[in-house]
């Protein structure tokens, strides 16, 4: 460790060095290994404050107060978008992101104004918006931390009985099997308490559905004996279920929805499908017929829309809720007859799904390849409003416009005839108006990103971020490296 360098970390945080294995008497953290043999430095230059620009792997305490309200957190990576979380537990909060040079970093506080603690991970992610991080505090207060994965070695990081950031210790397995390849790390608490941990094993166009469960010996063991998913089709054609996260029901069931695709290439998504279960181990059709796993797409009684490859559905371009009486919605979008991208809701009705165009957009949005791509559709949860109508908000790129806007589609409750198209309405304020606003003066285009609170709720954790560049590190200007990473209180708590 260099003088400067010595002198920027003291000037910037006042930090405390102590190792990361929670040992009592304070040392030098190990030296950083960052992923790939990149250097990320260069890419890391800030503006606001004399943030340093490198920190060694280790843990790092700081004596400011932080606010009640809203706070800075930290710099975060700004050059890609990728998700981060927070999470809240009684008086002690968690914020998981990537500091400005890519290193995954876990900051923890004291309520309501305690100054943040850090620990920068031996993990540093590259430019991939894949490489999603979670976390989730257990019954015993064990904090689990999952991230920095696409298709890539289980990467998974726990503390003690404690939850202090300071006794973080990497995980090298949890079962022992289906942990090579591993993307969308999740976390689900059941109705009765117990964790599930959930993920693809496997590759886009080829990967099955892993749930884990966390015993009360703190051990991980399969929750399912079986992928919930299957990784091809019974002719032998390799594919993967997207899906979205599971959803519970006003009678407290879970419901997945989800697309299927073939290939790398997201052109090949089809086949939107839909199951639900009492307790996400045994599943069923929505006909009430139980289903075998691992779950193919040769079930046809799952099948929502059988749109083919190629049909204009893209993963994560779907939305579940449910209507008055319970019966589940889904909003999505495809490729209508008259080969425009059009949006579409599906609601279940005297067995079976009733599915209608709810736009007539006479516009075509043609996509295909790999990495994170920039969507030019959006469409939101379908609501029963309390006058008896189905709202579905709709977004996408008019050519006219240059840009992306978006609309309230209103449909008949009972018929799901259309009625007309309206602005969109202005929800209850859950946070300050400022935080929808951009807050970084930069010549780049950046957007502002968000992430609910994992935990108890009360706090969101805002940042802002540029487009995702299919996931390869952006070189062509304006750019835009770092932005301030802020925890904000909302009114909701």
């Amino acid at each position: 460790m260099n003088k400067q360098f010595i002198e920027i970390l003291s000037a910037a945080f006042a930090l405390m060095v102590i190792s990361c294995s929670g040992g009592k008497e304070p040392q030098p953290a190990p030296a950083p290994k960052p992923g790939g043999g990149e250097d990320f430095s260069a890419f890391a230059g800030l503006s606001g404050g004399d943030t340093p620009r490198y920190r060694n792997v280790g843990y790092y305490e700081t004596s400011t107060p932080t606010g009640i309200d809203s706070c800075t957190v930290d710099w975060t990576v700004a050059r890609f978008p990728v998700n981060m979380s927070i999470c809240t537990s009684g008086n002690t909060q968690w914020v998981a992101y990537y500091n400005p040079n890519h290193q995954m970093t876990i900051a923890q506080r004291a309520l309501p104004d305690g100054a943040w603690r850090y620990c920068v991970l031996d993990e540093q992610v590259k430019w991939d918006s894949h490489n999603a991080i979670t976390m989730i505090r257990d019954s015993k207060g064990v904090l689990h931390i999952s991230g920095n994965m696409h298709a890539s070695p289980l990467v998974f990081f726990e503390t003690d009985e404690s939850g202090d950031i300071s006794t973080l210790r990497r995980v090298k397995s949890l079962t022992g099997a289906d942990e090579v390849h591993v993307t969308y790390p999740k976390f689900i608490r059941l109705k009765d308490g117990r964790i599930l941990f959930h993920y693809r094993t496997g590759s886009s166009g080829s990967g099955e559905e892993i749930y884990n469960v966390l015993g009360e010996d703190g051990r991980w063991s399969r929750y399912l004996d079986k992928p919930l998913t299957a990784g091809r089709d019974a002719a032998g054609t390799t594919m993967n279920a997207y899906m979205l996260d599971p959803q519970t029901d006003p009678a407290g069931n879970y419901h997945l929805v989800w697309v299927w695709r073939n290939k790398y290439d997201c052109s090949t998504n089809h086949d939107l499908s839909h199951a639900w279960s009492p307790d996400l181990k045994t599943w069923y059709s929505q006909s009430g017929k139980e289903v075998a796993l691992p779950i193919s797409v040769d079930n046809k009684d799952l099948i929502v829309d059988n749109a083919p490859v190629k049909g204009g559905m893209l993963n994560g371009g779907q939305k579940l809720g449910f209507d008055a009486q319970g019966r589940p919605m889904i909003s999505y979008y495809k490729y209508s007859e008259d080969g425009n991208s059009n949006f579409y809701l599906a609601r279940w009705e005297n067995g079976a799904w009733k599915k209608v165009q709810i736009t007539n957009t006479g516009w075509r949005w043609d996509f295909g390849g790999g990495g994170t791509i920039q969507t030019q559709m959006n469409v939101g949860v379908p609501v029963q409003e309390p006058t008896g109508e189905i709202t579905v908000v709709c977004s996408r790129y008019y050519p006219e416009l240059g840009a992306k806007a978006s609309r309230e589609m209103w449909l008949d409750g009972t018929t799901l005839e259309f009625i007309k198209e309206a602005s969109v309405r202005s929800a209850a304020a859950r946070w300050p108006s400022w935080v929808g606003r951009l807050q970084t003066e930069t010549d780049a285009k950046i957007n502002v990103h968000r992430a609910e609170d994992l935990g108890d709720g009360g706090y969101i954790l805002r940042w802002e971020a540029m487009d995702s560049n299919r996931d390869s590190m952006r070189t062509v200007g304006p750019l835009c490296d770092s932005t301030r990473l802020m925890v904000v209180k909302t009114f909701d708590k």
